[in-house]
């Protein structure tokens, strides 16, 4: 689940408490946080993007007793394991991508991209078969070699990022875009970026599936559920 898009935000934060709380803008998220599962001597572990936690924390207005199953509640603890019923999980499960199938106009918008290749020293290595959320730094635009882009797309954001490198080589943001209302971006480096909106949940729908998929064949009662940054 988790894209090499990603790799340019912050650190996933080892603290207590709320995917609320480590679920932030793209100035320093969350990132690299586990959703791990044991169950029947079984191991399941997976890595959401940024952009599904942040969905997943606004499903608690609608729907808190689910999430809270899936992925921990307002007291749970960065690391710690705990034991929930398999039955209810599968249930909470259930309810969640119901309700991203049935009430998604509710939510808001995701916004995803894809690239055609990155170019590293004169070679291009094709990129990011599909649409995807994160982020890509790096980017220079065609007649513009003083300047370095980033992207950044996520739950109600696609913006791009113009940093002008200083004599010390160091880099000094001089202007954000906002590509939300754009289809493509035509790039030197990695080509024609081309930009999506969407209100379909996806990636988190098919996450589901997985976990559906793991517990489904279990013997025992109960699954631990760690979540680890």
């Amino acid at each position: 689940m988790p894209t090499n898009q990603e790799r340019i935000d912050g650190a996933g934060r080892r603290r207590s408490v709320g995917i609320e709380r480590q679920v932030t803008g793209s100035d320093g998220g969350a990132v690299g946080i586990d959703l791990i599962l044991r169950c029947d001597d079984r191991d399941f572990c997976t890595r959401p993007s940024m952009a599904e936690w942040d969905i997943m924390a606004r499903l608690r207005e609608f729907i808190p007793d689910p999430v809270d199953v899936l992925v921990g509640g307002a007291e749970t603890e960065m690391g710690v394991d705990e034991d929930v019923p398999v039955v209810e999980f599968l249930e909470a499960i259930d309810r969640v991508d119901g309700f991203l199938a049935d009430q998604s106009h509710l939510l808001p918008a995701t916004y995803v991209f894809k690239s055609e290749y990155m170019l590293l020293k004169g070679n291009r290595f094709p990129l990011h078969d599909e649409f995807d959320t994160g982020g890509m730094s790096g980017i220079e635009l065609p007649n513009d070699p003083e300047h370095r882009y980033a992207i950044w797309a996520g739950v109600e954001e696609c913006q791009l990022t113009k940093v002008a490198i200083d004599s010390d080589g160091r880099g000094r943001i001089v202007e954000r875009r906002d590509l939300r209302n754009e289809k493509e971006l035509e790039t030197k480096t990695c080509g024609l970026i081309q930009i999506r909106k969407r209100n379909d949940h996806a990636g988190l729908r098919r996450l589901l599936a997985e976990l559906r998929e793991f517990l489904e064949p279990s013997s025992g009662e109960m699954v631990t559920r760690t979540i680890s940054g």
